[in-house]
């Protein structure tokens, strides 16, 4: 039953809202406390989870590249682990995160490989090299992007939880607060 619960779930997410890019203002606003931080990642990485499996689901015939099944696998247990734990519960759902951070260390070789077969596979006669290779791109780099800005909100929540309790006031997770880049760029 508990399957069937999450398989409704990963549909409902995957059509939840339209894709939409991560701020950096949403972030920071969010990470004034740990439990909204907790929050926005509960809130956006079961969505970027769904959408990356529905994703993978198009390639025609996905279940044939074992790369892509692992990545399939991968993301459902994700998906699932992450829907079971509780974001109030700081330290509970920080160890989730970092479960999940650890399975998905194996994901840019497993997407390499997956790419790498898709396009000895799936070359349909109807289009042309160059056609064949744009599609595969776009593919690719909207599967990529989601996993930037997810990889973003774990590792920004990781090193929140690492920081809590600590008097660090140039930094706020991951980001520095007195950086500036532009500067940095001016500099160079």
């Amino acid at each position: 039953r508990l399957d069937e619960f999450m398989r409704a779930e990963l549909s409902i997410f995957a059509k939840q809202r339209p894709p939409q890019p991560l701020s950096f203002l949403d972030v920071i606003k969010a990470s004034s406390c740990l439990e909204g931080l907790a929050q926005l990642v509960h809130q956006e990485l079961p969505v970027r989870f769904a959408r990356r499996l529905k994703h993978i689901e198009q390639v025609d015939k996905w279940e044939q590249i074992p790369e892509l099944v692992d990545l399939h696998a991968m993301h459902i247990h994700s998906f699932r682990e992450l829907r079971l734990s509780d974001p109030s519960k700081p330290a509970e759902y920080a160890e989730a995160i970092l479960q999940i951070r650890q399975r998905h260390k194996r994901l840019p070789r497993l997407f390499a490989e997956a790419v790498k077969r898709i396009a000895s596979i799936n070359a349909a006669p109807s289009e042309t090299e160059d056609e064949q290779s744009t599609h595969l791109e776009l593919w690719a780099e909207t599967f990529l992007r989601s996993r930037v800005a997810s990889e973003l909100l774990m590792s920004h929540f990781e090193a929140c939880v690492k920081t809590a309790g600590f008097d660090e006031e140039t930094k706020v997770g991951i980001i520095d607060m007195k950086c500036d880049p532009w500067q940095i760029c001016e500099s160079a």
